[in-house]
């Protein structure tokens, strides 16, 4: 056999076995894909589990700490004590005012 068969052989065999590794169903391709969609995932998990521990700190105070749930009862749902006066100015300078009065 001439070098010449022989190379074009060698070449052709070498052809054939990257096709298959990087063409066929779960080759190189598609791992590389799954490799990419993996470290995708391991991020949104870490940020989730970041969150959780966020929640999980915030049940505790919520279950424990009276002052916090007088702040956020404030903050967030705009409640007020007895007899107290509540005036929010908002950015369109409207004056909301809420009263408590004892009944």
């Amino acid at each position: 056999m001439s070098q010449w068969k022989k190379l074009l052989i060698y070449f052709i065999i070498i052809a054939i076995f990257f096709s298959i590794i990087f063409f066929k169903k779960r080759g190189i391709k598609d791992y590389i894909v799954m490799h990419k969609r993996l470290e995708k995932l391991v991020e949104e998990n870490r940020k989730i589990k970041k969150e959780n521990e966020l929640l999980k700190s915030e049940v505790k105070r919520l279950k424990s700490d009276l002052k916090y749930i007088e702040k956020i009862a404030r903050e967030k749902y705009n409640m007020i004590k007895e007899d107290e006066i509540l005036i929010k100015i908002n950015k369109k300078r409207e004056v909301k005012k809420w009263v408590m009065k004892n009944y």
